[in-house]
């Protein structure tokens, strides 16, 4: 596509979407729609620019701001800003404060900002792609929330922001119910597979409006998402008060952040992460009750140097009977199943705390710490300090 190609497709762009832009050929802006002496994108350009892919995007606490490269030229198109809600006066002034725009432009403002067309993160991203294809001519996979599912801590996402998060216009019926019973289905089920191909259809949800801002209305739908995996996880067999420690854990760090874009993230970690909780305590439906009381007062105390006889008092059934049964219904020994709760949260511990392996050993009483190191090998294939070292490497 030429330099005049590119300017008309600009032009055509914003007069079917209303999205403001910029285009810049060799790094010189020759085009901004709508004109304005409004200067929203200047503090921004640096951070966009920053990101070698072809492209990148922005969230700031009110709106969404991107970067598209022309690779066969010297071409790239800046679009934003674009508001996440329904413009007023608190995120006028946000979005001034993010700009530098001085506040005796506070009307002009208001003006130029209740002209662009609101919408959710996800529908931003594929306006995006779009002048992706414009620009070069073929699609782009462009997904800024993906990442190896399943991996606490990481920024893991996936198309559930596609269907939770969407428009925050109060006009707008609800109609997530049945995507939220299939999407729960596979949290409870611990099925990652099915969980993603639900997540990653293409249709369109519609929530309520339940804040005055975009980034409380982010931070408030994850608090309720976090509520329904919570429960989900449970039924599917993650321990009870695992699951709430993790929910608080995961609250408290979404009140933390400061961007839409970082809750977002941060909300695709957290149905990943407990969807994997439940496919690694996974148990087959119809265990009876003993074997279902074994796995919670097993998983409960880790930190206790519990044997079979313990599980079984607590129970108050024969240790032979309650071993048959367990073996029976599960298919493997209790005995097992108690040094790989331990050997689990041990990985937990060396992954995401710096205490010292001695601490961690004694803490799951293990008998000594040449013992734990041998059942943690044995296990994993590594010792517990090569496993952390993993962790540290850059």
């Amino acid at each position: 596509m030429t330099q005049k190609q590119i300017q008309l497709f600009c032009k055509l762009f914003y007069s079917s979407i209303h999205i403001p832009l910029e285009l810049y050929i060799n790094d010189r802006r020759v085009l901004k729609i709508p004109d304005s002496l409004l200067d929203f994108t200047g503090n921004h350009l640096r951070q966009l620019k920053a990101a070698a892919d072809p492209i990148s995007h922005l969230a700031t606490s009110e709106a969404f701001y991107g970067i598209v490269r022309s690779r066969q030229t010297s071409a790239f198109v800046v679009i934003g800003p674009v508001p996440g809600v329904t413009v007023n006066s608190t995120v006028v002034r946000q979005i001034m404060k993010d700009s530098s725009i001085a506040p005796k432009y506070e009307y002009e403002t208001a003006d130029y900002l209740g002209r662009i067309s609101r919408m959710t993160f996800q529908q931003f991203i594929k306006h995006l792609a779009l002048v992706h294809f414009g620009l070069n001519g073929d699609s782009a996979e462009y997904d800024p929330l993906s990442d190896e599912a399943g991996a606490p801590g990481s920024l893991i996402g996936s198309a559930y922001s596609n269907s939770v998060y969407q428009a925050k216009e109060e006009q707008f019926f609800h109609n997530t119910y049945k995507f939220e019973l299939e999407f729960l289905k596979c949290v409870e089920d611990g099925n990652i597979g099915s969980l993603k191909k639900v997540l990653e259809r293409p249709e369109s949800y519609q929530e309520g409006v339940i804040a005055d801002s975009s980034l409380r209305q982010a931070k408030n739908i994850f608090i309720t998402t976090a509520t329904l995996v919570t429960r989900s996880a449970i039924l599917g067999g993650f321990d009870i008060e695992s699951a709430y420690q993790l929910s608080d854990v995961y609250i408290r760090e979404a009140e933390k952040l400061l961007t839409i874009d970082a809750v977002y993230r941060l909300s695709g970690t957290m149905i990943y992460d407990f969807t994997n909780h439940v496919a690694k305590s996974r148990v087959a439906r119809g265990i009876s009750t003993d074997v279902d009381r074994c796995i919670q007062y097993i998983v409960q105390n880790t930190n206790r140097p519990i044997s079979v006889a313990d599980v079984a008092d607590h129970v108050g059934r024969s240790r032979s009977n309650l071993s048959r049964k367990f073996k029976a219904e599960l298919g493997f020994e209790m005995s097992a199943y108690i040094r790989r709760c331990k050997l689990e949260e041990a990985k937990s511990l060396l992954s995401y705390t710096d205490k010292p392996i001695s601490e961690i050993s004694n803490y799951l009483c293990f008998a000594s710490q040449s013992h734990f190191q041998n059942v943690f090998k044995k296990k994993y294939g590594v010792t517990p300090k090569m496993f952390r070292d993993r962790r540290d490497a850059p």
